[in-house]
């Protein structure tokens, strides 16, 4: 039995429908390699970025790591052990303390990310809506921290933190800009 002719045109072209699906696919995938987020970036208006920069006061108080937890604490700040030894021997002599610094991006979650800088101690983080919760070294008389934009998933580096009097939202970051924060 010889098979019936069909038109071209109404063939099924299976090679042609993976070649499209293959491109689609790949198209999505540098979207999300390109931008890191798959498309979604912070969309704040240009009021609620003069906002946020209006009420931040630049200085907060986190809570401080107790004793019981100052291990664990040590252990979020990805330390080489040298200078783990060096903060344990800081620690026990009094010279510094440990404080507790949550933060995550309150906007879209798209490839934000931050170095945090304290005490000599620095950790690079890219941000989340789920917050990060790090121990950071608190020394000196007017101790201190830094937040530094690194990366802009879109719309501005938007954080949250969490201090012991509440959320406070900092103002709208670029890349490559430094945010100084006083501890008390």
């Amino acid at each position: 039995m010889i098979p019936k002719r069909v038109q071209w045109s109404r063939r099924r072209k299976p090679v042609l429908v993976a070649v499209a699906v293959t491109a689609a696919l790949g198209l999505g995938a540098a979207i999300v390699t390109v931008t890191g987020h798959g498309g979604a970036s912070d969309r704040l208006t240009a009021a609620q970025t003069t906002q946020r920069a209006s009420a931040f006061t630049g200085t907060l108080a986190l809570p401080l790591v107790a004793l019981s937890d100052r291990d664990a604490a040590i252990g979020t700040m990805a330390l080489p052990p040298e200078a783990e030894a060096s903060l344990k021997a800081d620690l026990e002599a009094g010279r510094t303390g440990l404080a507790w610094l949550s933060l995550w991006d309150d906007q879209a979650e798209d490839g934000d990310s931050v170095r945090i800088s304290a005490s000599g101690f620095a950790l690079d983080l890219e941000l989340y809506n789920a917050p990060h919760r790090i121990g950071i070294p608190v020394a000196g008389q007017s101790p201190g921290l830094a937040i530094t934009g690194l990366h802009d998933g879109g719309g501005g580096i938007t954080l949250g933190i969490q201090t012991t009097d509440g959320v406070v939202l900092t103002p709208v970051l670029q890349p490559g800009q430094v945010l100084p924060i006083g501890l008390r």
